[in-house]
């Protein structure tokens, strides 16, 4: 089932919340409530976990609470703040039990030195993450839900055989499950993949590490709007930038090259639990035709496409985002 969503009006990070009564603010995940500014990020717990060798660094908030737990993965060069950014003054910080777990090799996780493009694979993000939830509990129903890299994540789990009867629902926004990108994302995936172009790859990354300017010039073509002075000063605003300098680039090098040669389609159809694909029609690193393939390969799924929206749904689409994740957590009970 295809449908159109109009994406809630939206200026980069910030929008009115009409169900909470709160206004979010830009960036850190601060809110205002009653002329009062509140970090609700500062209350979410860090954890650092190891898994072969791997360092996972997760954040948790309302643990103390039962029930199903919701679980965020960030995009690529993103971080585990990303959630608890877009979540800060929602309902989901009221009533549910939240977990925002890092990609393997992203900052503040780490990797293990001997990391390279050929022992990343979907079974690595599988181990790696299914053992940071289990950390935290390892016997609760889940709902995931990931942007970009995240929607593919998130994908990986419920198709898992030791993890999918605990899936209870999946919200993929911007997802992939054929790990090749395009527009110059997909560019720059190709440098990290082959080793005779190696070097570009490195310098390139130097290069948005050492120009702000340049790297929002870059992301901004992700956008559906790329010249709307809202949506780029959201980008300057955002905290992508201190990220990608964050990063270690040998790391993220091996996940970006890695995932390249990545295809999940086989296992799509081993998916069971309801699935949101959300997809902006105007993206042009995750093509909306890879959305229609993975709703095409999962029996019980609903493509959500959003007019205008590019690949940078946090920017552009947060409140949506928020939405279709109460959506999905709504659709469905707990497993007994």
């Amino acid at each position: 089932m295809e449908r159109q969503v109009i994406p809630f009006p939206l200026t980069g990070w910030q929008g009115s919340l009409s169900n909470s009564g709160i206004r979010v603010g830009a960036g850190g995940g601060r809110v205002l409530r009653k002329g009062r500014s509140i970090d609700l990020t500062a209350r979410w717990k860090e954890s650092l976990i190891s898994v072969e060798g791997h360092q996972i660094a997760t954040r948790t908030y309302n643990m103390e609470k039962s029930g199903p737990l919701v679980v965020f993965f960030h995009g690529i060069t993103s971080s585990v703040g990303l959630w608890p950014t877009l979540l800060g003054g929602t309902r989901l910080l009221t009533d549910a039990r939240c977990l925002s777990v890092s990609l393997p090799g992203h900052w503040p996780s780490t990797a293990p030195s001997g990391l390279t493009t050929d022992k990343v694979s979907a079974e690595l993000f599988a181990r790696t993450l299914r053992a940071a939830i289990d950390f935290h509990d390892s016997e609760c129903p889940v709902h995931l839900a990931g942007w970009s890299t995240g929607g593919f994540a998130s994908l990986v789990l419920a198709a898992d055989v030791e993890f999918r009867d605990r899936v209870l629902s999946v919200a993929c926004f911007s997802g992939f499950a054929r790990g090749k990108w395009h527009s110059w994302l997909g560019i720059w995936q190709h440098l990290a993949a082959w080793k005779i172009h190696r070097i570009s790859f490195y310098l390139t990354l130097a290069a948005l590490r050492s120009m702000t300017w340049l790297h929002v010039a870059v992301m901004a073509r992700f956008l559906g709007r790329p010249s709307d002075p809202g949506l780029r000063r959201a980008l300057s605003a955002s905290a992508m930038h201190a990220e990608l300098k964050a990063h270690n680039g040998v790391s993220l090098q091996a996940m970006m090259g890695g995932i390249r040669s990545i295809d999940l389609t086989s296992h799509l159809i081993q998916i069971e639990c309801p699935v949101f694909v959300v997809a902006g029609e105007c993206d042009p690193v995750i093509r909306i035709s890879e959305a229609r393939h993975i709703a095409d390969h999962i029996q019980n799924s609903e493509l959500v496409v959003l007019p205008g929206v590019g690949h940078m749904l946090p920017v552009e689409a947060p409140e949506t985002m928020v939405r279709t994740i109460e959506m999905s957590i709504q659709s469905v009970r707990p497993k007994a």
